[in-house]
């Protein structure tokens, strides 16, 4: 059996959820029952995420047609 301990904050298991608001690194160490051990890293990045803003509301008639858009920002271009 393994133990593993996890930096950034301090946690053990071999699974961790992480809810980052930058791109972070996390150490992770393991040991196994002769105490040996290796560390690793993983590197969660965090992209900016796109802002839109759409055309206003409107109200037409049965049978009208009208134009709708939106405007994206933000994030990575181009949106797909």
């Amino acid at each position: 059996s393994y133990s593993y301990t996890w930096n950034n904050p301090a946690s053990s298991g071999a699974q961790k959820i992480v809810t980052p608001t930058t791109t972070t690194t996390y150490t992770v160490t393991v040991a196994d029952q002769n105490g040996c051990t290796d560390t690793d890293q993983v590197i969660v990045t965090v992209n900016a995420k796109p802002n839109v803003v759409a055309s206003a509301d409107v109200a037409i008639c049965v049978g009208s047609s009208t134009t709708i858009s939106a405007n994206a920002n933000g994030g990575l271009a181009p949106y797909i």
